[in-house]
């Protein structure tokens, strides 16, 4: 199932940031909206519109910036806002 990420402006400010592009805002509307989301998780809640190294390579950036916080480890790491 797809899911479609609606937030108001209100919402979607607390996320924005100079250190964020438009995709990386994206994904964290979707670990926001869906707690618990690994990577596959959000790659498949985000059409699969983004290559996974790249989603890999978003991600990591989004934890160095204290914006989503990495749990678990290996296989079984998921992300939380």
């Amino acid at each position: 199932m797809k899911l479609q990420i609606k937030l108001n402006d209100s919402e979607r400010s607390k996320f924005s940031s100079e250190k964020t592009n438009l995709r990386q805002e994206k994904i964290i509307e979707v670990i926001a909206l869906n707690r618990g989301l690994g990577i596959s998780g959000i790659f498949e809640q985000l059409n699969s519109k983004v290559h996974k190294e790249t989603l890999k390579k978003d991600l990591s950036h989004l934890v160095r910036e204290d914006l989503i916080q990495r749990k678990g480890r290996g296989r079984g790491t998921w992300y939380e806002v």
